[in-house]
């Protein structure tokens, strides 16, 4: 029968009842302190215990029940002493079981050192144990695979593993060769390392191999290795790592790196944890499009790219938005490295980590000069357009209102005659009486339907400069050609009214330009006939000298005639107009544009006469675009100007007019009716036919 005490230190006595027994009782539970259960030799059931002190009967009749227990506890150490006898036993199960001997009669402080060390190799047991157990708990959470391997075998994987190697349980890993889970290019690898970890204990460092799972799958992965002992012998523990998700993560983000690298537009970084938000990062465009070293501007304030031009409520506009955590879009005036202004179009992103606290802002810069050029030039377009288009229909709305009032008073002074009721027949000879009598009301019938008729040619003029200018504005990725300028000039001086000179090298001058400059240049000779008055300003009298100088050719036309207005050329000058002067055509607006779509350059000096100055490529050879395929040819040679009789070109176009004009008239047979009941002219109305002339 059994019975127990309560101190920390559990020992179980299995002896025969009796006076030995009694006292070594007494004597662990006064002197030690331990607690101590009595159990009987032939009791069948065995208490928990630290320690077990056995006399031969016990070890005869309950060994084997203690070595049972034994064996449960392992790898747990859990000593047995034998007391009574000098010499360890020599049979089993007690050559198994007991750990120490001692001898009767017993001396207390030799029992006690015994019994000593081996408690104190149970605690040690127990502190392994604890460390095991947090270590065998470990290796069960870790996210890393880990095998242990001993002969080149698995003996161990924990959960990590079993995911990894795609099997439902460890036992289906446990026993396989560590080999059938590599690929077969890496195997000499594997196992070498192996090799390596039972000489020196370690790897020294990760191995890259590729490993497969049981269904044959290839990924990459690291394995680290080291020595430990499992189960009491020792093996290799394998740290496996799968690179898979890494690997994948490292490629995205080394495909985002090149993609920013590649950008056409430039982007940047700026922390905004900093004071002043300070660039991190600057890609190889914005580089390119700003010219500042993209490791120089970091640490510095994007704002370095402004300058005088740049509009301050823009930059207002930016500031508000970066402060309250905005993303912005603006375009404005910034300036290169070399003091170049361009327009940017920028846009700033903030860029927030996981508790939505912005960290940085994100840049994107665009040199968007050519399309703000081409709208401002569409501008230009629009208002010469409205201000030429709106004065040529004045001329003839308000010639057409006086000669409707002269035709209204006609009328009421005839009923007053009493002809009302007269064969129109009889008027037949018509247009001169109908003069007469309009010159008497003050309306020159002739004069005023040729200021019509002017206006009208005007207007087609004013659309076919419309459709050129379009034609060089609009498209930015035409190619450029190549023409010997000496004979596009010499075939526009053919036919031109007025002084004419033209000074060019004997030799070919070739230049790459737009294939529209022929074309451009014509319409700028055209401007400078003047209307053939006579007076001053109205004659054509222009120098033109073409120089080569290098790479570069010159084109300077001296106004010697004072055709063009000095408000046109400061507006030229200035590469823009004003809402107040207007400029009279287009056609200095279409040679500068092609000229800068040739990429080429104009200047003005404004001495007395003045000079336009157009610089453009120089090319080698001697091509000419009107024989060159794909070229555009120079304007064919006007016949007499506009003094003379029309080339069939002003006759085609002549026509075209004619015709639109005959369906005009015959829609105005059905309006005439109409016209009737339309109010009378205002004095204003008829002034401001006159201040159109």
């Amino acid at each position: 029968m059994c019975a127990a005490s309560t101190e920390s230190t559990r020992l179980l006595v299995v002896a025969s009842p009796g006076r030995d027994r009694r006292l070594l009782v007494e004597w662990l539970r006064g002197a030690e302190g331990h607690d101590v259960t009595t159990c009987d030799p032939d009791e069948e059931s065995v208490p928990e215990y630290d320690a077990a002190i056995v006399d031969e009967s016990g070890l005869q009749q309950c060994g084997q029940r203690l070595l049972a227990r034994r064996r449960e506890a392992d790898p747990l150490y859990l000593p047995h002493l034998l007391v009574g006898t000098d010499t360890p036993p020599q049979e089993p199960p007690g050559t198994e079981l007991i750990d120490d001997v001692v001898s009767l009669p017993v001396r207390q402080a030799e029992l006690s050192r015994r019994l000593g060390n081996l408690l104190r190799a149970r605690r040690t047991a127990l502190r392994l144990s604890n460390v095991r157990d947090q270590y065998e708990r470990l290796v069960e959470l870790t996210p890393e695979t880990i095998l242990l391997v001993r002969d080149d075998r698995i003996v161990y994987v924990n959960d990590a593993g079993v995911d990894l190697l795609g099997v439902a349980d460890a036992d289906d890993l446990v026993g396989e060769p560590i080999d059938g889970f590599v690929a077969p290019e890496d195997r000499a690898t594997v196992l070498e390392a192996l090799a390596t970890v039972e000489r020196d204990g370690r790897l020294r460092e990760f191995l890259n191999v590729t490993l497969t799972t049981t269904e044959g799958l290839e990924f990459p992965a690291e394995v680290a290795g080291v020595t430990v002992t499992y189960e009491g012998e020792p093996a290799s523990q394998l740290v496996v790592r799968d690179l898979s998700e890494k690997r994948e993560r490292r490629r995205r983000l080394t495909l985002m790196s090149r993609a920013v690298e590649s950008a056409a537009q430039g982007i940047t970084v700026a922390d905004a944890n900093q004071p002043e938000e300070p660039l991190v990062y600057a890609n190889e465009a914005f580089e390119r499009l700003t010219g500042y070293d993209r490791q120089g501007v970091l640490g510095r304030n994007c704002r370095f790219l402004q300058g005088d031009g740049t509009d301050e409520e823009t930059v207002a506009r930016l500031r508000r938005a970066i402060d309250n955590e905005r993303p912005v879009s603006v375009e404005l005036s910034n300036y290169r490295a070399d003091g170049t202004p361009f327009w940017n179009q920028l846009d700033i992103v903030p860029i927030r980590d996981d508790g939505g606290t912005v960290t940085h802002y994100l840049g994107l810069q665009q040199d968007v000069t050519e399309r703000r050029t081409r709208q401002e030039r569409l501008s230009v377009l629009d208002r010469v357009l409205r201000h030429n288009i709106r004065n040529r229909t004045n001329v003839i709305v308000g010639t057409a209102e006086l000669l409707l009032d002269a035709e209204r008073g006609r009328d009421e002074t005839e009923d007053r005659d009493g002809t009302e009721d007269r064969d129109e027949t009889e008027d037949r000879d018509g247009i001169e009486d109908r003069n007469e009598a309009a010159s008497a009301g003050g309306v020159d019938y002739e004069a005023s339907l040729e200021r019509i008729v002017a206006a009208g040619e005007e207007l087609y003029e004013i659309g076919e400069q419309a459709r050129e200018f379009q034609a060089v504005v609009a498209d930015d990725d035409t190619e450029l050609v190549q023409m010997e300028l000496s004979r596009v000039f010499q075939r526009i001086q053919t036919g031109t009214q007025g002084s004419f000179e033209l000074d060019v090298p004997s030799e070919p001058v070739a230049v790459l330009a737009h294939p529209k400059l022929p074309v451009a240049l014509s319409a700028g000779v055209e401007l400078l006939e003047g209307d053939g008055s006579g007076a001053r300003g109205d004659v054509m009298d222009v120098l033109i000298r073409v120089r080569r100088d290098g790479e570069t050719v010159t084109v300077a036309v001296t106004d010697r005639g004072g055709t063009i207005p000095r408000a046109d050329l400061e507006a030229i000058a200035a590469e823009q107009e004003t809402a107040v002067d207007h400029s009279r055509g287009m056609e200095l607006w279409i040679v500068r544009w092609t000229v800068l779509a040739s990429g080429g350059e104009t200047s003005v000096a404004f001495d007395d006469p003045p000079t336009l100055t157009i610089t453009l490529q120089a090319a080698d050879g001697e091509r000419d675009s009107d024989t060159d395929e794909g070229g555009a040819a120079p304007p064919p040679p006007r016949e007499n100007g506009r003094a003379g009789e029309p080339s069939d070109h002003d006759r085609t176009r002549a026509s075209d007019r004619s015709d639109d004009r005959t369906e005009a008239s015959d829609r105005s047979d059905d309006q005439t009716e109409a016209s009737d009941d339309r109010p009378e002219a205002s004095d204003g109305q008829a002034g401001r036919a006159e201040q159109n002339d």
